[in-house]
């Protein structure tokens, strides 16, 4: 983990730009924390996009050099798509159940005699 010196330092070398962009990229890894949390997920169709778009955004701020960048950001792609698993796995689970209790509560037919 990076250090108060080192983080100074990185801002006196033309680096502020990465310390910002990190500092605003850790907020929201705090912020998705309670939905990674909570049982109502955002639909999958919302939670792959954007988690590929960010796992997209980390690579290229990578290729700029902003290492801190590229790091928070992938880890906010990483929980969008931690979302997605969460959200799918319920979801085939819950249609699961469905089809379980309809079986299971299906009146038997009978053959007439």
């Amino acid at each position: 983990m990076l250090t108060l010196e080192q983080l100074l330092l990185l801002i006196e070398n033309d680096g502020w730009q990465d310390a910002v962009l990190s500092a605003g990229n850790l907020f929201f890894c705090f912020t998705l924390v309670p939905m990674l949390r909570h049982p109502d997920k955002p639909p999958v169709l919302t939670s792959i996009p954007t988690a590929l778009a960010l796992l997209a955004g980390g690579f290229v701020f990578a290729t700029l050099h902003l290492w801190l960048t590229a790091l928070t950001q992938t880890i906010q792609g990483l929980q969008w798509l931690a979302l997605a698993f969460k959200n799918s796995r319920s979801d085939v689970v819950q249609v699961s159940n469905q089809i379980a209790g309809s079986i299971l509560s299906a009146p038997e037919k009978s053959t007439p005699a």
